[in-house]
């Protein structure tokens, strides 16, 4: 999942904070506009061409990649 987590670091701050939305609307809808998660979730398959991929693992992405940001986190 390294290639997710460069995606993923890679969005400005305006596209982190629209990702969180859409999950969260994801959370209390069951539907995942198209946006920005779908548009990572689009990325992350050109460079790794797979069928099955669940949309927790992009929640988890992009929770990492906030939580690593607030906490000013280097890796």
């Amino acid at each position: 999942m390294f290639v997710l987590a460069r995606i993923v670091s890679e969005l400005s701050e305006e596209e982190l904070k629209q990702g969180y939305d859409e999950l969260h609307e994801l959370g209390k809808t069951g539907i995942l506009v198209q946006g920005i998660v779908r548009k990572v979730d689009e990325e992350f398959r050109r460079e790794i061409p797979t069928q099955q991929f669940s949309v927790t693992v992009l929640e988890r992405a992009f929770l990492y990649e906030i939580a690593k940001r607030y906490y000013n986190k280097e890796e």
